[in-house]
């Protein structure tokens, strides 16, 4: 879900270009691409979670592969 959330803000953001007065933006439309961009990212997450689900160690840089058990 979290995943899903920083897809939807970045979205948000990208749609938000530099220039623009918060009155002029069509936020039908930005919260639709929003919407959408977040549904795909969940389930992306929920169709493939190992691959999805990749941690990394903070400080170290080493990568922390999932545990996935049969």
């Amino acid at each position: 879900m979290e995943r899903g959330l920083k897809t939807g803000a970045q979205a948000m953001l990208a749609l938000m270009t530099t220039g623009t007065v918060l009155t002029d933006v069509d936020w039908a439309s930005a919260l639709g691409v929003t919407g959408t961009a977040v549904v795909i990212s969940v389930l992306t997450s929920l169709a493939d979670p190992v691959s999805a689900d990749v941690a990394q160690v903070r400080g170290g840089g080493a990568d922390v592969l999932p545990v996935v058990e049969d």
